[in-house]
């Protein structure tokens, strides 16, 4: 008679289990999929900003300064939010845990914390990187305007070598590793 009763509360438990697995990743889709409607309606918005600045250089209203200036602003942050809905679906995942272990496995002793910092690190170059290739290639397919190109890829990179600035420092390597000797 107990035997019954462990087994069937056993499986309730299991069942209770499965359900609030299947209820928390319904939840997290549709957390997902209202982030993925909230940067659709803001892409659309900023493609009609753009096309309204467009219709006004050509009507003369704004100079073409201004004009250049909004365009880069706009095509900046359409690549934002491309990067961002990318992430989103899943077709930008950035994995560095192959990274984390050879780094760990070279330097001797890192904390947790350091490990922590250097996998955000990590994740944030890659994810510089991944946005970085993402222009280049809107920049080859002529969907982004030359001036924004320059400008955002120089910010990427940029921010590329900042972060990787900080992952020599928690490493404790030298700023500059090919020095010439004296």
């Amino acid at each position: 008679m107990e035997l019954g009763y462990i087994l069937e509360s056993a499986a309730l438990g299991i069942a209770a289990l499965t359900a609030s697995v299947i209820v928390f990743s319904a939840v997290a889709r549709i957390r997902t999929d209202r982030k993925l409607l909230k940067l659709e309606h803001r892409a659309k918005a900023l493609k009609q900003s753009l096309q309204l600045a467009q219709d006004k250089f050509f009507s003369r209203q704004i100079s073409e300064e201004v004009f250049n200036t909004l365009l880069v602003e706009y095509q900046s942050e359409l690549v934002g939010i491309e990067f961002q809905a990318n992430v989103l679906h899943g077709t930008n995942a950035v994995n560095v845990d192959d990274a984390i272990n050879k780094l760990s496995k070279r330097v001797v002793r890192l904390t947790k914390s350091q490990k922590h910092r250097l996998q955000s690190l990590l994740v944030e170059n890659q994810q510089t990187l991944n946005e970085i290739k993402a222009l280049e290639n809107k920049s080859g397919r002529k969907e982004l305007d030359p001036r924004a190109f320059r400008q955002l890829s120089q910010q990427k990179h940029k921010k590329s070598i900042e972060t990787q600035l900080k992952i020599r420092a928690i490493l404790g390597q030298p700023e500059a590793e090919n020095k010439p000797d004296p």
